[in-house]
């Protein structure tokens, strides 16, 4: 960011009409240098009635163009000679100024203000019309500046690699995408089923499709930044129960059918292992050849629960991987022969497990509930309630903590703070960036984090 910037002119329009009916309209000018903006417009903002916009000047942090879900529902302020002035704020639009702070404009017909001046002056309400920004700033290039083209269908996950991100698609859609999320391929569907898990190394992307509808499940490799777009549903719903060959992705390098539900999957370097419903544990090489096979995991719960078994998630690390089981236990098994090397309880964790998102010895354990614990090697560092369940979380290492998007709101928790912002969509990835976060809603736009690092 630049290390100054100046608004030059600050015009803003603006109309008032008191409880009689009568109304008026004007225009208040003020010019100055941002970081000392609350001294330079006192003057003309005491010579008149207080605009809600010039008012709330230097009250938000961030720079970028967002619509905040909430502001503060009272403000009280000491101007116009000492009289008290109490917006009552409905909704508001703030546009962020590049390398300085942001000024807000509220809109609509209903963003009316109410305002009191003390017991002779009656209430006025007050409605923004327009307002100008001419700005004097250079600034670096950074992805604040702007945001990435929206995906162009409903996006259900986004797999991140060396050169860039995988886009899917609730339909069996994907879009590869370069460093900066701009497309390099079109979009394709290379098999019409949702893309159950996914994971990217040596060069390709190896996932699973599932089809609960049609009972039709999945594994297959496609080469990195391949676009192919294969069968239709209508032909793989046709074909079912007819002597023809199976269908498979399009584009890829080797497929199989499988017979039971895939549940979690991870690949690193020429090895993957993936896990099937009451069927067991698989390690394959990424050319398909068989490592080993193992029985489904046995758990050491005092008590059945519906569920409680069934694996959630699966991390490699090292020599070994970790299994994460719904009811809050874990293994740890050889990444070379599959045994088991260890069990343990993760900590304080009541709810069934949901998500269970690792970065080396930090844990973020997600339930179903919405309850999100921290572990920092098994030790509880945060447990937070959120509104809803958790879609995605990614660990940022400016903040040594977490970024999470949740039900309609994003979270940073730090060591020494938690943050939450509400969302007007449902953010389903959130991905560090510089000091910020870039979210992806399900309605394939995105957005820039509210909550800085």
């Amino acid at each position: 960011m630049a290390s100054q910037s100046t608004v030059w002119a600050v015009l803003t329009k603006w109309k008032m009409r008191d409880s009689n009916g009568m109304q008026c309209q004007r225009c208040l000018p003020a010019c100055g240098h941002v970081p000392g903006g609350k001294n330079h417009f006192q003057y003309a903002l005491t010579r008149c009635f207080l605009p809600p916009s010039i008012q709330m000047i230097l009250k938000q942090k961030s720079v970028r163009k967002e619509d905040h879900p909430e502001m503060p529902k009272r403000m009280h302020l000491t101007t116009l000679n000492g009289r008290s002035l109490r917006p009552v704020i409905h909704r508001q639009k703030c546009f962020g100024l590049i390398g300085a702070r942001n000024i807000c404009e509220v809109y609509g017909d209903e963003n009316h203000f109410s305002a009191g001046h003390g017991d002779t002056t009656m209430a006025a309400l007050f409605d923004m019309t327009e307002t100008r920004f001419d700005i004097e700033a250079s600034a670096e290039h950074t992805m604040d500046e702007g945001l990435p083209a929206a995906i162009p269908f409903l996006p259900d996950n986004v797999v991140h690699h060396q050169g860039g991100a995988l886009i899917t698609g609730m339909d069996g859609e994907l879009v590869w995408l370069d460093s900066d999320f701009k497309p390099i391929t079109e979009v394709n569907v290379p098999f019409p089923m949702r893309i159950h898990q996914a994971s990217i190394s040596d060069g390709h992307l190896f996932a699973t499709w599932l089809d609960r509808e049609l009972l039709l499940a999945n594994m297959a490799a496609i080469p990195v930044n391949h676009i192919a777009s294969g069968t239709s549903r209508a032909e793989l719903r046709t074909s079912i129960g007819v002597s023809v060959p199976a269908h498979h992705p399009a584009g890829n390098s080797w497929s199989h059918s499988l017979d039971a539900e895939p549940l979690a999957l991870a690949s690193e370097k020429k090895t993957i292992v993936f896990v099937l419903y009451r069927r067991g544990l698989y390690s394959i090489s990424t050319n398909a050849e068989e490592r080993w096979r193992m029985p489904s995991p046995e758990w050491s719960y005092p008590r059945k629960r519906p569920r409680n078994d069934e694996i959630v998630a699966l991390h490699i690390e090292g020599e070994s991987f970790i299994i994460t089981s719904r009811g809050g236990r874990a293994q740890r098994r050889s990444l070379e022969t599959g045994l088991l090397l260890e069990e343990f309880i993760l900590e304080k964790i009541e709810a069934p497990v949901e998500h269970h998102f690792k970065f080396g010895g930090h844990d973020l354990i997600c339930s179903t509930n919405g309850e999100v614990t921290w572990l920092e090697n098994q030790e509880v560092v945060h447990q937070i309630k959120l509104s809803g369940p958790v879609q995605h979380a990614s660990w940022d290492a400016r903040i040594n903590g977490w970024r999470i998007a949740g039900w309609r709101e994003e979270c940073l928790v730090a060591k020494d703070r938690v943050e939450r912002n509400e969302t007007r969509e449902i953010p389903m990835h959130v991905h560090p960036v510089g000091t910020g976060a870039l979210l992806l809603f399900n309605d394939g736009q995105w957005g820039n984090s509210a909550l800085e690092s």
